[in-house]
């Protein structure tokens, strides 16, 4: 959603959070499921941006915060702080324990049953939530609302997150178990900001022919493979930040 107010992101590090600010941020659409009908995204092998300079960093209660704050941060540079947190779960033991769990039951190689192990357990287990809205900040005297990128576990260990967050934990949790990943931003209309933000993943898991959305936040009963409708969106694949 488009806002006049600046949205200054900020990341939960430790145990975890990210803020930047700028003018569009992500939320959940609520537009009518489409699937097959939305146009094709453009895909975006390596992300360009190279992440913000980090403003102020502080730690409480275990609890490290790093915050970015900008008159505007391009989509771009938006996708390479969630990227990293994507990385930042790949690389958590406790991600992949919780992946391989989650997906006990599923046959070898069954890239759809773990899809749907994944959906059903993140959508059972965190809660869709907005992130900080707007508030007075007594340093620059302006009202600003704040987007946060947690960390996938601290996301996990709170049970809830906005839509980047919920792309955090099952980008992790897919890769960690050798899913093909990418990231998906999309927009209502074609000329609209950007508003949104999902997982989709590659099947069959060794073979992909088919990208299957895995969108947690929708507020119908969705099922695994449900996106709303959106006239662009991109895709951008997980890569290790730079």
């Amino acid at each position: 959603m488009t806002t006049s107010l600046f949205r200054s992101p900020v990341f939960w590090g430790g145990l975890a959070a990210v803020a930047v600010g700028t003018g569009a941020y992500f939320h959940a659409k609520r537009g009518r499921l489409l699937g097959r009908s939305n146009p094709k995204p453009v895909l975006i092998k390596k992300n360009p941006a190279k992440t913000p300079t980090v403003t102020e960093t502080r730690t409480e209660g275990g609890v490290t915060m790093r915050r970015y704050e900008l008159a505007s941060m391009s989509i771009d540079e938006r996708l390479n702080l969630i990227q990293a947190r994507v990385w930042d779960g790949v690389n958590d033991p406790r991600i992949r324990k919780l992946a391989l769990q989650i997906t006990r039951s599923c046959g070898r190689d069954d890239g759809a049953c773990e899809a749907q192990r994944v959906f059903d357990y993140v959508k059972a287990n965190v809660r869709y939530t907005g992130d900080i809205g707007p508030v007075l900040n007594p340093k620059t005297g302006k009202v600003e609302a704040i987007d946060l990128y947690q960390k996938p576990w601290v996301t996990l260990e709170y049970g809830g997150g906005d839509c980047d967050d919920h792309v955090g934990v099952i980008a992790s949790l897919l890769t960690v178990i050798g899913h093909t990943v990418r990231l998906r931003v999309s927009a209502s209309s074609r000329f609209g900001d950007w508003e949104h933000i999902y997982p989709v993943t590659l099947l069959p898991k060794h073979a992909p022919k088919l990208a299957r959305a895995v969108d947690t936040t929708l507020p119908w009963n969705a099922k695994l493979g449900s996106e709303a409708r959106y006239g662009k969106a991109r895709d951008y694949t997980v890569e290790a930040p730079a």
